[in-house]
């Protein structure tokens, strides 16, 4: 029983299409996982520090815990201080307002992230390339330098 030429190609065919499937899959999987669709809308934001510590392109920014983007890009201003953009989805975006301000989380066990605070009511909602203040917390190594020796 030898197959014929057509049928040993419409296998290869079938065997490729559950390939090309089983990897978008996966892709999809990924993107889901890592909060990343390429059809949810997102605005960019940007804050000012004087030293960028652990950030890095890919640090988490959440919005009072809820992991809402990330950080997109690091740059050195003219005046020498680090302005970090963020990536956040426009969904979360009526949440974000002036008075809102973002703390730098260094935990001592895991990764840092961005953490927002949600604005409220009363102040503006910060626009696309707005500027929200960013504040750096303590992190252990900060806490033990104190320490007397």
């Amino acid at each position: 029983m030898t197959e014929s030429k057509a049928q040993v190609n419409q296998k290869r065919m079938v065997g490729l299409l559950i390939l090309v499937t089983i990897v978008a899959l996966l892709y999809l999987v990924y993107l889901i996982r890592e909060q990343a669709l390429p059809f949810a809308q997102r605005y960019q934001i940007h804050a000012v520090v004087s030293r960028a510590d652990t950030l890095r392109v890919g640090t988490p920014v959440t919005l009072a815990g809820i992991s809402v983007g990330d950080v997109v890009a690091l740059d050195i201003t003219p005046d020498n201080q680090i302005q970090v953009l963020m990536d956040i989805e426009k969904k979360y975006q009526t949440k974000i307002r002036t008075d809102s301000g973002a703390t730098l989380i260094n935990p001592t066990f895991g990764n840092p992230y961005i953490d927002i605070a949600i604005g409220t009511a009363s102040s503006t909602i910060v626009e696309d390339g707005g500027e929200i203040a960013l504040a750096q917390s303590s992190g252990l190594l900060d806490l033990m330098a104190t320490l007397p020796k």
